[in-house]
């Protein structure tokens, strides 16, 4: 398949297939996604792996909220978005 011409569920499925992208560059360990969390609500192309903790957790998106979370890691859905690229075309 060329990677031109993917879909955005199947890109999707590329970024469940990747490391966490907090873990990977702010924590410098390899834990794999277990959740992909949209940046932009409903935008299948705005997703990015997190592991529960970073998701859900109390230093996750959702458990400090978006703000808070970028703060805290020094992050911005730029960056974020950036970086699930470079995982995914790792793959």
């Amino acid at each position: 398949m060329d990677s031109c011409y993917v879909t955005a569920r199947e890109y999707m499925a590329r970024v469940h297939l990747c490391n966490c992208v907090i873990c990977v560059f702010k924590c410098a360990i390899q834990l794999k996604c277990q959740e992909a969390h949209h940046v932009i609500p409903g935008d299948d192309w705005s997703v990015i792996p997190l592991c529960a903790e970073h998701h859900q957790g109390p230093v996750g998106v959702h458990g400090m909220h978006r703000r808070a979370f970028n703060n805290f890691w020094k992050v911005d859905e730029t960056w974020l978005l950036a970086r699930t690229a470079e995982l995914v075309a790792k793959l």
